[in-house]
């Protein structure tokens, strides 16, 4: 578990060393901050759901069943727009 938690903090800690090399080289825009904040909150949303809910699986499949599909019709276009120029 301990192995966990210190994955996600070098992790989070790496991209705040990026953020601020970035900004330091005056790069403009190299992370959207909203969409990054975005995506944190999805995966911070997951994980605390799979620590308070240990013993209900199917609740925990079926809300990662849930957010993965919810997310995949949301960013449909990207995703189809990203298999055409993968398949050429």
């Amino acid at each position: 578990m301990a192995a966990c938690y210190t994955t996600g903090a070098s992790y989070f800690i790496l991209l705040l060393l990026n953020y601020i090399f970035c900004r330091k080289l005056q790069v403009r825009k190299i992370y959207d901050i909203k969409y990054m904040t975005f995506w944190i909150g999805i995966v911070v949303f997951y994980a605390a759901m799979m620590l308070i809910l240990p013993e209900m699986r199917i609740v925990r499949y079926a809300a990662f069943l849930g957010i993965t599909v919810g997310l995949y019709l949301w960013k449909f276009k990207q995703i189809k727009a990203l298999w055409k120029t993968m398949k050429q």
